[in-house]
């Protein structure tokens, strides 16, 4: 278990406090066009019509680091029906002896490519199986704040990555917070959990805060950090994105 967070959870609460204080200043409560940034799935909302974002974002460790980009479209179908793709590309440098899809590493990994569904297992890039994912979420609050929550289970196959692990059913979890300090600005915090997904792989645990700056009705630009809370999350993360949405 890892617990040398250094300064995340201080400046998270510090971020927090200021927030509530100033929280009385926004006006309605909070729609589904303000979302989690790492958990923008199981978030329990439905944007007004459309989303359109752009991220950047990097998981580092002692053992290597990943830097992610994704494209998410989400758009609204019904009064309670949301559809959506994200794109992503990854490009991943690893050290011999890091835990990846399973095994240590017998070799260092340095690959660059395309980081969601159809990522390349020979690269070190994914694990080359079908995953599946449910959950069920819950989203309530008020002009103050608005508390978030949800859980729900993995399943994939048998890593095709080398060492061909077996795969695991796995528990998710998680809760985020979305507090408004000002008609512009909306503080965000996010914890998750995910348990390990293929044999010999530690459990994901991850705990994130961060601002949603709105400068237009339609513009919108977000961002994170945060400290792994488990040894199979990394040491920190962090993104940002740049949203337009109607």
């Amino acid at each position: 278990m890892r617990t040398n967070l250094k300064s995340a959870p201080a400046l998270a609460l510090l971020a927090c406090m200021l927030a509530w204080g100033d929280a009385r200043a926004a006006a309605g409560t909070i729609g589904g066009d303000h979302r989690l940034v790492r958990r923008f799935v199981e978030d329990g909302a439905i944007v007004q019509k459309g989303w359109l974002e752009a991220a950047v974002g990097y998981d580092d460790g002692s053992r290597g680091r990943d830097l992610r980009s994704a494209l998410t479209l989400a758009f609204r179908l019904g009064p309670d029906v949301e559809a959506g793709v994200v794109l992503g590309g990854l490009d991943r440098r690893r050290d011999p002896g890091d835990r990846l899809y399973g095994p240590p590493l017998a070799a260092a990994v340095d690959a660059s490519g395309v980081g969601d569904a159809l990522a390349d297992d020979e690269e070190g890039l994914g694990p080359g199986v079908a995953q599946y994912r449910a959950f069920v979420g819950l989203r309530t609050g008020s002009a103050r704040a608005t508390v978030i929550g949800w859980i729900g289970a993995g399943r994939r196959g048998d890593s095709e990555f080398a060492g061909r692990a077996a795969g695991l059913n796995t528990l998710l979890a998680g809760a985020g917070v979305l507090v408004p300090v000002s008609r512009l600005w909306t503080f965000v915090a996010e914890a998750d959990y995910e348990g390990a997904r293929f044999s010999g792989e530690q459990a994901d645990g991850r705990a994130l805060a961060g601002l949603d700056w709105r400068p237009t009705d339609n513009l919108v630009v977000r961002g994170e950090a945060g400290a792994g809370l488990t040894g199979g999350a990394p040491d920190r993360m962090g993104s940002i994105s740049f949203v337009f949405h109607f």
